[in-house]
């Protein structure tokens, strides 16, 4: 009954717990965007941004409302993630801020 009890219980886990793969997940996506060699005008690579960047933003939101009692956890979240900018948001912002002056 107990290892019925251990196996229902791992397998209920919350959004909370998933969060960090699917971070991970996005940046390697960026990754992969930025070896592709897009040119920084090119309109696929701004969307293809965009969407990178709408991703991360709405985990970024989801993991502000998350307690994790674990801390490596914790300090992915708190002590680097929600703390600084990542990559993929400086550069989002950069080509939107170049963007918005040329026009």
């Amino acid at each position: 009954l107990f290892l019925i009890l251990a196996i229902g219980i791992a397998a209920c886990s919350s959004p909370c717990e998933n969060l960090r793969a699917e971070d991970e997940k996005i940046m390697a996506e960026f990754e992969l965007l930025q070896a592709k060699g897009y040119a920084t005008d090119n309109l696929r690579y701004r969307a293809k941004l965009q969407a990178l960047y709408l991703k991360e933003q709405n985990i970024l939101k989801q993991a502000r409302n998350c307690d994790f009692p674990n801390p490596v956890e914790y300090n992915y979240w708190y002590g680097e993630r929600l703390k600084y900018p990542s990559k993929l948001e400086r550069t989002w912002l950069r080509l939107s801020k170049r963007a918005a002056v040329r026009t």
